[in-house]
């Protein structure tokens, strides 16, 4: 996959990045060691989210 990507013009630096970002993701070990605290969550909730987004989104 990086050799495609590298050829298509991607440098080589971004491609080892996404390689090692799909990998965590595919063997589901992203983002194990983050722990959700009231420090670094949002009080809105994904509802109260999506309706902003969606106003935000038809303005522009």
């Amino acid at each position: 996959m990086k050799s495609g990507m590298v050829a298509n013009g991607i440098p080589e630096t971004i491609a080892d990045g996404y390689n090692e970002l799909f990998n965590a993701l595919n063997e589901r070990k992203y983002l194990n060691d983050f722990e959700r605290t009231a420090e670094n969550t949002t009080p809105t909730s994904l509802e109260d989210f999506s309706v902003e987004f969606a106003t935000a989104y038809s303005n522009s």
